[in-house]
Formats: structure tokens, sequence, C-alpha cells
């Protein structure tokens, strides 16, 4: 609906509004101040405040007002002040003065309508008919005086043509020098009539500009929803035809311009869905075992509506709609509530002992005594020395040994692995999307403490092995 108003601005802009009265141009401008204020909010308007706009600049641009011709009047005046009213009856010369005084009143008022011009005009002409006597050419030499200064471009060819019909039977009347005085009364009167009749061209600048805006709509009508369009394609043909009548009164003009703009303000563009599927495919993207529950089921619902809107037809769905959606799920996956650190380390706190318990089994297989060393040395934390060398006391120190080496360094790799996973279990659970998008650009630094966590394992271990085969080489001396 922006857009469209736009074009009726730009149609409206260049429009010359010196032909018409002030009152008509005021409203006219007061209009076009709206529609251009509105136009300069943009998106913050509403459809129907867009659509208001529009109605009042072409209401106005319709209801402009062409300026009281009064030329045709100051001659009729002048005319009859001239007249030569020797041989009048007084009574034919009463009735020109009192026409004339009033001619004069509408002349000098400021304020006349084209309604009080015409009627004191023509009451002036038909008094200044009524002073002919016998075969006296006088008045009707006066009219065709008249008719010669009247301008052919300022009326319709249809009215002109009768006009100029009448004009060369007054002039065969006027030089027939054995004409009558009915002949020359005739002669009059058709001239006079035919001049009442004379209807001016129409204002087509509203029908044009309509018929500008709706070429456009059929030039693009891929673009906008065919259903809206019904029709548009008709009126704007008749429009067409319309311009090119120049017989067309301002009546059919105004008619035509109100149709043909009735299927405009009905043409509606089709709703470009893309922002709404690129917000969809960003919370589909999502991993939602991540974020609380709530949250989680706040989304998931959005993610349902904005599915729905997607489904409906270029008809029904308005760019507003889809617009406000896709805002709507951006803003609730900003929102997602990331699940505790405290809920996510206990799963992966009971993973990573799962997995000691399962390599420790392993281990004990091979060696019972062995197994229950390892198992001692692994609940003790930093006693690991002590447990390699209560296995001076077994059967077989090498073997021993070697067990106990194997299932420390066992028991060390899955501490390692289990504490790595829960602190990053916890790091990841504890992060919103965009953090978790973010994580690999800080600084490296902060996964310091876990790396000298395994750091120092690994290097307890090789101090146990070392222990172990110092133990064994002192016992084969």
């Amino acid at each position: 609906m922006l857009s469209m108003l736009g074009m009726f601005i730009a149609e409206y802009n260049d429009l010359d509004t010196s032909p018409y009265t002030k009152e008509s141009v005021d409203a006219f401008q007061e209009a076009m101040d709206e529609a251009l204020a509105i136009m300069y909010d943009g998106a913050a308007c509403t459809d129907e405040q867009i659509l208001a706009a529009i109605e009042k600049l072409m209401d106005a641009a319709e209801a402009l007002v062409f300026k009281p011709d009064k030329s045709l009047l100051a001659l009729a005046i002048e005319a009859a002040e001239t007249q030569d009213l020797t041989g009048v009856v007084p009574k034919a010369k009463e009735n020109l003065q009192a026409k004339l005084t009033a001619a004069k009143d509408v002349y000098d008022d400021e304020d006349a309508t084209v309604e009080a011009i015409d009627t004191a005009y023509n009451a002036l002409i038909e008094a200044m008919a009524d002073l002919q006597k016998g075969g006296n050419k006088a008045a009707l030499q006066v009219l065709l005086t008249l008719a010669g200064k009247m301008v052919k471009a300022n009326y319709t060819p249809a009215s002109w043509a009768d006009f100029e019909d009448s004009i060369e039977a007054a002039n065969v009347v006027v030089a027939d020098e054995n004409a009558l005085q009915p002949h020359v009364d005739k002669a009059s009167s058709d001239l006079t009539e035919s001049m009442k009749k004379l209807v001016r061209v129409a204002n087509f600048a509203a029908l044009s500009s309509a018929v500008s805006i709706a070429q456009n709509i059929v030039d693009n009508i891929d673009d906008y929803v065919a259903s809206t369009v019904v029709g548009l394609a008709s009126e704007l043909d008749k429009a067409k035809l319309l311009l090119e009548n120049t017989n067309a009164t301002q009546a059919e003009v105004n008619a035509q311009a109100t149709a043909l703009n009735t299927k405009i303000l009905t043409a509606r563009i089709k709703p470009d869905r893309s922002p709404l599927l690129n917000a969809l495919n960003q919370a589909k993207a999502v991993n939602l075992n991540l974020y609380t529950e709530e949250s989680g089921k706040g989304l998931s619902a959005l993610m349902v509506k904005a599915q729905s809107i997607l489904d409906k037809s270029d008809k029904d769905l308005r760019q507003s709609e889809v617009n406000s959606m896709a805002r709507d799920l951006k803003d609730a996956i900003t929102g997602l509530v990331a699940k505790s650190a405290k809920d996510s380390g206990k799963t992966k706190a009971a993973a990573a002992e799962t997995k000691n318990k399962a390599a420790g089994k392993t281990a004990g297989s091979k060696s019972p005594a062995p197994s229950a060393a390892k198992n001692s040395g692994t609940a003790s934390g930093g006693n690991t020395a002590a447990a390699a060398g209560t296995t001076t006391r077994g059967a077989n120190p090498s073997a021993t040994a070697g067990t106990q080496t194997a299932g420390l360094n066992a028991a060390a790799g899955d501490a390692v692995t289990a504490a790595d996973e829960g602190a990053a279990a916890g790091v990841q659970d504890s992060m919103t999307p965009a953090q978790t998008t973010e994580k690999t650009e800080k600084n490296p630094s902060e996964s310091i403490p876990y790396g000298l966590y395994g750091l120092g394992i690994i290097l307890l271990l090789c101090l146990a092995g070392f222990l172990i085969r110092w133990n064994q080489k002192r016992q084969k001396e």
C-alpha cells in the first residue's frame, strides 16, 4: 500500500493548480501534505491510514474547480452599454438596464460562482436580443461579435459544431438585405441557444493519473494476488477509450475515474514469505534439548503457528502478518533459557562414572589383585604411588606391576575424559544459541583450567609408572 501511495503522490506532484479556485487548491494541497507525511513515516503507518490518505488525495483532485471565467460576461456588459436604444420600447430598455445592472454586480463579485456568472451572462444576452425590432439586425450582429471571440479549444467538439452551424446561419441572415424580422429573430434565437449549450472540455487529470497507476499494475500483474486484480484490465481499457473521447462530459470522466480507482485500491501485491521462512528455518536448527522445557515449548508453538501462516494462500496472507511472526520467532529464539549447569552436569557425570566402571572391570578380568589395587588407587586420588608399592608382596611382581600400570592408565584416561566432557557440557548447557556460536571466538585462556587438570593427572600417572618400574628393578637386584 505504501508503494501505491507513492505512485499517487508522484502523479499529482506536478499538477498545475493555477486554473483552479483557491479553495479547491487549498484542499488538494492539504491532502497532498498528509499523504507526504504518511509516506515519510513509512512502515510506522497502518494500511488503513495509507488507504485513507490515498482516498483523500483522489477526492481532492477530483474536486478541483476551475476558476470562474468572466471574460464573456465582460464582453456582454460592454456590448449592452454600447447598444443604440433609439426606437426601442421602454419595457425592453428597462429589461436591458436591469439585466445589465445584475451582470455588473456579478462581475464585481470576487466570490461569484460559475453558475452565477453564466446566469447573468445569458440573461444579458437575452435582454439584448429583445431589443431588435422588425428587421433590426443590431442585436444579431452583437451576438456574432461575441461568438467570434470564443475559443474553440475550451469546448467539446460536438457542442462547438452546433455553435458553428448557428454562427453560419446568422451570418447568412445579416448578409441578406431582404431578410425579414422573423428570420432575424430565429437566427438570433438559434445563436443564443447554441451559446448556452456549449460544453466545456472535461478535466481529465484525475482519470489520467488513475490510468497511469493502473497501467503500472497491469504491466506487473504477476506481482499481485490474482483475485485482487480481477476486472482491473477491463476498467483500464474503458478509461483509455474515455480519455480519447473529446466529447466526454465531466460526469462521465469522474464516474470512470471512481470505477478505476476502486479497482486499483483492491489490488494487493503478493506477500514476501522469505523473512518468515528464514526465521522458521533458524528455529528448526535449534537443539531444544539444551534449553528448558518451558522456553522450548514456547518456541515450538510459534513454529507451528509460523508454518500455518506460510501455508496460507496469497489472497489470505498479509505482509504485516509475515513480518510480525518472523519477529516473534526471532525473539523466541533469543529468549530461550538454557538448562542449568547443575542439571546438565548430573547427566554427564553419570555417563563418566559408567565409563570408569567399565574400564575398571576390563582391567580386573586380567588380574584380580591388581584390580583391587587400581580401585584403591582411584578412590584415594593422590595415593596412587602407595598403591603401587603394595604390589611387591604379590606372587608375580612383574605381572602385577604391568597390570596395575594398565589399570591406572585406563582410570586416568577415563577421569580426564569424564572431567572434560562434564566441563564442556556445563559450559554448553549454560549458553544461549548466540553464545554457543560465539564460544569458539572467546579467548583460548578460558579453557586452561580444564587442560591443567588433565595434564596433572597424566604427570601423576607417569610418576606412578616410574615408581613401579623402579620397584621391579630393585626386586630383581
